[in-house]
């Protein structure tokens, strides 16, 4: 080969080269630019994001909320209701009169169911019926077995509240009475019946197997019944003389347990109205007259040092003018500091005039 074509294919090979060269380095942004656009999706990635971590800001407003509208702690005691029982003088006393004992018997039927129906309506107290805990029991123990294990509402067998409290309502005496107003040809002209029952009402507190109340509550029922001549009845006019009589006591010993427990507080004042804390079938009504006591010192028996108490002093009184089923008011006829602005149990308490506890001026302290 001529030495001027090598030479010439020399160049030919440097300006190759050259070229080459030129084309790889022009190619390098092109590459990069390539790469930097194939990234390009994934850099939107964090504005995505954002969203997602802008919602949790406006969570926290919500538990605020919701603790704002939650429902007040249930602060009703516990209260254990046995049956009545008969003493074994009374039994005894009408062994030898068969129509006494089925009237009893029939009375302490009544009162049994009576009792826990006037307690609960108090408002105050979470009933656990002692009447009624065997059919309660064997309920519990039949849902425990065929019940869905994961229902939220399954019970626990054998299981009941703890109560704070025992009430024991015993009778200890009774009579019926019969008499008859006769005309001068024998003829019936006025027949009475009358039911008188004693019974002893006994509260304890059953967290210190102490007894809290004891008190002796007397009731009595009367029928009177004019027969019309040539016109005959059947019936027994006791039957509905001992329901009467069971709701009469049934009515007292609740009343007697609130008023022992919780006393009746004024729980507001505006002007000369008040509101107590006593509704429908808590023994209040329109017309009564109530004293109104201010809360004193606690007093303490200087020998035993339990406590006896606290001192009542009379600030006011008030007459009933509206009863609803919770609450009542009364428009203050005397008030001598009615004061509302202290705590609970700085409250006045409010005691209900011509009651034969209402001497009582000792408000029961745990």
């Amino acid at each position: 080969m001529p030495l001027s074509l090598f030479k010439n294919s020399g160049k030919t090979t440097r300006f190759a080269a050259t070229c080459v060269f030129t084309l790889l380095v022009a190619a390098m942004p092109l590459t990069s630019m390539a790469q930097e656009t194939t990234a390009a999706p994934p850099a939107p990635a964090p504005a995505t994001e954002t969203p997602a971590t802008t919602t949790p800001v406006a969570a926290p407003a919500t538990p605020p909320v919701s603790a704002a509208v939650s429902a007040p702690a249930d602060r009703r005691l516990a209260i254990a209701m046995n049956p009545a029982q008969i003493t074994e003088a009374l039994r005894d006393q009408l062994a030898q009169s068969p129509e006494e004992t089925r009237a009893l018997h029939k009375i302490c039927a009544s009162l049994n169911q009576q009792l826990i129906d006037r307690m609960q309506n108090t408002g105050a107290f979470r009933i656990v019926a002692r009447a009624d805990l065997e059919a309660v029991m064997k309920d519990q123990e039949l849902q425990s077995v065929f019940t869905n294990p994961n229902d939220a509402n399954l019970p626990k067998a054998f299981a009941q509240s703890a109560a704070k409290y025992l009430v024991q309502t015993t009778l200890d005496d009774f009579a019926d009475q019969h008499q008859t107003l006769r005309g001068e040809d024998n003829h019936v002209l006025d027949r009475k019946r009358e039911l008188r029952l004693s019974a002893t009402l006994k509260i304890y507190n059953v967290t210190t197997g102490e007894l809290h109340t004891s008190e002796t509550l007397f009731v009595t029922q009367n029928q009177f019944d004019e027969p019309i001549r040539g016109v005959e009845s059947d019936g027994d006019v006791t039957d509905r003389l001992s329901t009467d009589l069971a709701a009469t006591l049934a009515s007292q010993v609740a009343n007697r347990v609130l008023d022992k427990l919780f006393p009746a507080r004024v729980i507001a004042k505006t002007a000369e109205t008040i509101t107590l804390n006593r509704g429908q079938g808590t023994g209040i009504a329109v017309g009564q007259s109530w004293t109104i006591f201010a809360v004193g010192q606690t007093l303490i028996d200087p020998y035993t040092g339990v406590v006896l108490g606290a001192e009542e002093v009379p600030v006011g009184k008030a007459i009933v003018f509206n009863v609803t089923p919770r609450f009542s008011q009364a428009k203050l006829e005397e008030d001598f500091g009615v004061n509302v602005t202290g705590g609970v149990d700085t409250l006045p308490i409010a005691r209900l005039d011509r009651n034969p506890h209402a001497d009582d001026n000792l408000l029961p302290r745990e």
